[in-house]
């Protein structure tokens, strides 16, 4: 009996007959992408209505942090999640764990992204299909010399292009792929573990409590007495500038600057906040303490300590409009494991001591192409501050029996 045996792998090869060639130019339909986003934190929801405990509801709550993607981009806006099938009583928090490390080492230091057109006969294509591409005239992404030779890349993105902006048959696939044969992982994350928001159980106080710049607010811890205290706190700290140009366009030949029309670019800024914090047992004085000891009244439990920056966190240029936009929630917590003198039940007051924010940071449109296209440079037309938020937020407070 003879056996027909064939060889399957689990990776694409696309080559230079895949890849399709810019009629303009006579280079490859592919260029490197900067718009990869940092994302250094999770908030993950899961146990979603425990019977008899908590109905259509998530009893646990947990943020992962990749500490050393903060280091190096600075907080940035945490992802939020939600796994409603997701249940602690089956391996739920090993699940949460895994989720978090495979996730934050991919985007904790985000691999750079290709963009290409291939012929459509490659439509089989599905996200986080694997491929692997070869062309001879493509740029590295690193040192800028030619060709990728069976670089990996995982599919992102498949958007197919069955007509041209004329209506006219086009027949193509525009990929989005993350390079991971390169890519940086970043360090495994850290959580300050799960927080419980099942009655009896739980020794949570998920209340907001805003923290007035310049001032502090007072929280306690709830249930039993404790000998750990968690914090989460959160923003929405930052600014957005609106930034106005009028654009000009090439007419006639030889070519003149004629106005094309208005643009503008959406420039979204963080913010730097300064903050400590105070802790004294419920029962003490509400005076200042002395010697580090919570039972004489108000002491340091937390130094002053910053959060955020005041670097761009995305820019948006050559817009019609100047829709509003919002700045995305940051959370964190603090974990306080060693306290003076426990258990007892606690008062924390956070200070909200200062916020630091960027001026007026919108760029001059000097270099080409410009907004209008060929050789005309755009005009500023000024700016405005169409988003400026400053708060602090006391998200919840957690006792540790």
């Amino acid at each position: 009996m003879d056996l027909d045996i064939q060889a399957t792998v689990d990776e694409y090869q696309i080559g230079e007959d895949d890849i399709l060639v810019d009629e303009r130019t006579g280079r490859p339909s592919a260029n490197w992408s900067k718009l990869a986003t940092v994302v250094n934190k999770v908030d993950v929801k899961y146990d979603f209505n425990v019977p008899g405990l908590l109905e259509n509801a998530f009893a646990k709550e947990q943020i992962y942090s990749a500490d050393t993607s903060v280091t190096r981009y600075a907080p940035q806006p945490t992802l939020n999640a939600e796994f409603r099938g997701v249940k602690e009583a089956l391996g739920g928090q090993a699940v949460m764990d895994r989720f978090a490390l495979l996730f934050l080492q991919l985007w904790g230091y985000p691999p750079p992204i290709l963009l290409l057109s291939v012929t459509f006969r490659r439509h089989l294509f599905e996200f986080l299909d694997s491929v692997r591409i070869t062309h001879s005239m493509i740029p590295h992404y690193e040192g800028g010399t030619l060709g990728l030779d069976h670089e990996l890349f995982q599919v992102l993105t498949v958007n197919p292009q069955l007509l041209d902006a004329e209506g006219r048959p086009n027949g193509r696939l525009d990929l989005a792929l993350l390079w991971i044969g390169h890519s940086e992982s970043s360090a495994v994350p850290t959580s300050g573990g799960s927080v419980s928001f099942i009655p009896g159980e739980s020794t949570v106080d998920a209340t907001d409590v805003n923290v007035p710049l310049g001032s502090f607010a007072t929280v306690t811890t709830p249930g039993p007495n404790c000998s750990g205290i968690r914090i989460g706190l959160k923003t929405t700290s930052g600014r957005i500038w609106v930034c106005g140009y009028d654009a000009f366009t090439e007419i006639f030949k030889p070519p003149s600057c004629a106005l094309w029309g208005p643009t503008f670019d959406i420039s979204v800024w963080n913010s730097l906040l300064t903050y400590h914090m105070e802790y004294k047992r419920s029962t003490a004085p509400d005076i200042p303490g002395s010697g580090g000891d919570p039972s004489t009244g108000w002491v340091s439990l937390l130094a002053s300590t910053d959060q955020g920056n005041t670097a761009q966190l995305g820019l948006s240029t050559c817009l019609s409009t100047h829709p509003s936009g919002a700045i995305t929630e940051v959370k964190w917590t603090i974990f306080f494991e060693t306290l003076f003198d426990p258990p007892a039940t606690w008062n924390v007051r956070p200070f909200f001591d200062s916020i630091a924010v960027a001026g007026d940071p919108c760029p001059t449109h000097t270099g080409l192409p410009a907004c209008g296209g060929g050789s005309c440079l755009d005009q500023s037309t000024g700016s405005f501050l169409d988003v400026d938020n400053t708060n602090l937020t006391i998200d919840f407070i957690e006792g540790i029996v």
